[in-house]
Order: C-alpha cells, then structure tokens, then sequence
C-alpha cells in the first residue's frame, strides 16, 4: 500500500488528474500507482517483466526502487515491510 507521496506534482496528478510531467503516459501511471498500491511485496512486480523493477544505485535516487511508465518517466518509491513510502513521479535521466 502506498503509505507516502514523496513530492506536490505527484501528489496533485494523483488526486486531480492535472499532469505536470510533459509526455506522462497518464492512463500507464495510474495503472502503475494502482499496481504500486495493491503490491504486498516486491515479487508482485517480478511477474510484471514490462515494468523493469529495479533498485536505483547512485545519485539522489540512490536507495529508490524504479518501475517504469513511459520514457522518460518512472515510478519511484522505497518500499519497507509490504508498504511503499516517498512515492514519486520522476525523469530519472535528467
């Protein structure tokens, strides 16, 4: 279950719908926030090969788990006994 949204421009997409992510497939990052809510762990993603779960190593988002939306756009989140927390909306290449 996501337990914490991480930023304001996630946290506004998710309950008003309004998109400040340029080229945000927004129908995909429902679906990946619903999939993200109702994970009871992490192997509940490794069914999911289209999504490319993996934990992020170096820079700011080092200690981030990644699942991907649409390029350039994934979901990050920490995830810690079956919850996932700091969920948030990011281009991880910028």
């Amino acid at each position: 279950m996501i337990k914490s949204i991480w930023d304001s421009p996630t946290r506004q997409f998710i309950q008003t719908g309004k998109c400040k992510f340029s080229g945000l497939d927004t129908e995909l990052a429902y679906q990946r926030l619903n999939e993200l809510n109702a994970a009871t762990d992490l192997a509940s993603f490794g069914k999911l090969n289209s999504v490319h779960l993996h934990k992020l190593t170096h820079g700011r988002a080092k200690g981030f788990w990644s699942i991907d939306i649409n390029d350039p756009w994934r979901l990050l989140f920490k995830f810690k006994r079956g919850d996932a927390y700091e969920v948030h909306i990011a281009d991880t290449h910028d």
